[in-house]
């Protein structure tokens, strides 16, 4: 008996080892992990730019979870792009704005941080156009959203605004205002292709000038491909081949008729001059059917 009390210690014991061996050692090549929520900075705050200067924006630092995603708010001025990837601001803004506070905020799966960006764009102090950097993007068939109306600063009188090279067809601008509007029918020839728009200084032989620089992307038709099966039941035939006679064809010989050339002629719109006035102030404006601006009055003969 005693035998056997001491042969149940034993087991115990080893049973007793192989709990702690059990515990102790953990399963191979497994982890656990639990993501942290976002911790970032930004290298400044605060940022002041001319329009259309190019923005120096900010860096992220981030010491925390990582983030998946980047969102900002209130939208930016048209002109900046924001990535949604790397939470950066880039880009030149097309129009001025006042000091604006913007919310970056970034998330992943176990939270979310935000951070506060001020962003001011300024108007530039020198006599010329405005503004001088727009960039359009379109499809061909679908209308772009209009330009932005350019304006002056310190120049006394303007308008006859002209644009170089020719737009895309189905595009066209004011000659007042300088917008650019429209449906374009053809793509550009290449992206980000660029115009020179110049307005004419009235009575004076000044001109001022403007870029824009546009893509027109082709309309891309989708297609969609049918493959069709066939199966044919397979017979046994016997075939017995017969020389077939020897046939000669003359071919009957071809009379070609070549339509006489027909040219049309098509008349060719003339621009007219037109005095305004407005008080002492006189503005002479050039077009296909000229118009006087706001507030002046065609001057008669």
């Amino acid at each position: 008996m005693s035998q056997i009390r001491k042969n149940a210690r034993k087991f115990a014991a080893i049973i007793g080892l192989c709990s702690v061996a059990f515990v102790a050692i953990p399963l191979a090549g497994t982890s656990v992990s639990a993501e942290t929520a976002p911790v970032f900075t930004l290298s400044t705050t605060v940022e002041n730019v001319q329009q259309c200067g190019s923005l120096v924006g900010y860096t992220i630092s981030s010491t925390g979870g990582a983030v998946t995603r980047y969102a900002i708010s209130p939208t930016v001025p048209k002109g900046l792009i924001f990535s949604s990837t790397t939470g950066l601001l880039s880009g030149k803004p097309e129009v001025v704005a006042s000091a604006t506070q913007f919310s970056i905020t970034g998330t992943n799966t176990a939270g979310s941080l935000t951070k506060y960006f001020t962003l001011a764009v300024t108007q530039p102090e020198i006599k010329d156009i405005y503004p001088k950097c727009q960039v359009v993007t379109g499809v061909v068939g679908t209308s772009i959203s209009p330009t932005v109306a350019y304006y002056d600063w310190n120049i006394p009188s303007e308008y006859n605004f002209t644009i170089s090279p020719a737009l895309p067809t189905g595009l066209t601008i004011n000659e007042l205002t300088g917008v650019i509007s429209g449906t374009p029918t053809k793509e550009t020839p290449a992206v980000d292709w660029q115009f020179t728009v110049t307005m004419d200084e009235e009575d004076q032989p000044n001109q001022y000038f403007a870029t824009v620089t546009m893509t027109i992307y082709p309309l891309v038709v989708a297609t969609t491909t049918t493959t069709t099966t066939t199966t044919v039941a397979a017979t046994t035939t016997t075939t017995t081949t017969v020389a077939p006679a020897t046939t000669t064809t003359v071919a009957p010989a071809t009379t070609t008729t070549v339509a006489p050339t027909t040219t049309t002629t098509v008349a060719v719109a003339k621009k007219t001059t037109i005095v305004c006035t407005k008080g002492s102030t006189t503005k002479r404006v050039t077009a296909v059917n000229p118009k006087c601006p706001t507030g002046y009055k065609k001057k008669t003969k």
